[in-house]
């Protein structure tokens, strides 16, 4: 009995680090912010509450439960407000001030009601940014 929670112990552990240390190496591209009722946000595979400050990373699923939502400022000050029932998978975020040739926003929306506020990368002469969407896709 003691080998199994000793076994168990050392799993938990060696998977909370690795866990922890792929977060803490992961590019947070944004903030949420104004976080009203149940919203969760699903990383490798873990799904956790969403707090305002909390970062969020390309790949995020963010999803919001009925009578909830949440905003989201991302590094180039685009806002994006995403209300439940619904969720919103950040596809792709890449924002470089030095080179706008790489920016690039790509977001899956499924069932959420949301809000748009460009930002800078929607000043570039060619922005890159679409919205796939549960009928078709922007952009």
């Amino acid at each position: 009995m003691n080998i199994n929670l000793t076994r168990f112990a050392a799993i938990a552990a060696v998977s909370f680090i690795a866990f922890h240390a792929g977060a803490a190496c992961a590019a947070t591209v944004g903030h949420a912010t104004d976080v009203i009722g149940t919203v969760t946000v699903k990383r490798a595979e873990v799904s956790a509450p969403v707090k305002s400050g909390d970062g969020i990373e390309p790949g995020d699923i963010i999803q919001a439960q009925e009578k909830s939502r949440v905003k989201i400022i991302f590094d180039d000050k685009t806002e994006f407000v995403i209300g439940g029932p619904g969720k919103v998978t950040v596809d792709a975020y890449i924002y470089n001030p030095g080179n706008s040739g790489d920016n690039k926003a790509e977001f899956s929306v499924l069932g959420a009601a949301f809000a748009y506020v460009g930002g800078l990368i929607e000043r570039d002469k060619k922005p890159n940014v679409k919205f796939n969407l549960d009928f078709g896709s922007i952009g």
